[in-house]
């Protein structure tokens, strides 16, 4: 039940697959990967039922829980942590090899800055909702934010 309403499993996973697909793979190496962490978060859905207060509230529930299953696997696989992203080409177009660099550096950025990275510039979240899903505070987001970007100018510079 969500909101008093049976849940659609099937809308619910056309609602949030993409974005935890694309949110998974910059964190794992490979698709496959990316897409058991996806199942494995509908499975977490279906194991524990929780109730939400809204949209924004399910949506930071289910960005957290593919995050910390993308951490758990890497802790578990720290050998295949570092295999370039290649898997990823389908993300950003092919004739466009500054997204894809774009891409890899944000991949060489710290877990707490590239967390922020992805939810707030690749997802879209607001610093509000990226704050909220990382339940970190708005001025920690923000920092965090500008971290991130400086480090990325760094990491950019210094390879191009």
């Amino acid at each position: 039940m969500r909101h008093g309403k049976a849940v659609d499993l099937a809308s619910l996973y056309e609602t949030y697959s993409d974005m935890l697909f694309r949110t998974a793979l910059t964190y794992v190496s490979h698709t496959e990967d990316a897409q058991d962490i996806v199942h494995d978060v509908f499975a977490a859905y279906l194991a524990k039922r929780p109730s939400f207060q809204d949209g924004s509230h399910e949506r930071a529930w289910m960005l957290r829980v593919t995050i910390n299953k993308c951490r758990d696997l890497q802790r578990r696989n720290a050998v295949r942590r570092y295999i370039p992203l290649e898997d990823a080409e389908h993300l950003t177009a092919a004739d466009d090899p500054a997204a894809f660099e774009l891409l890899a550096a944000i991949r060489k950025l710290p877990d707490k800055l590239h967390a922020v990275m992805v939810l707030h510039y690749l997802e879209g979240l607001s610093v509000e909702e990226t704050a909220s899903c990382l339940r970190i505070s708005i001025p920690a987001a923000k920092m965090r934010l500008a971290r991130g970007r400086q480090r990325l100018k760094e990491l950019l510079g210094a390879e191009g």
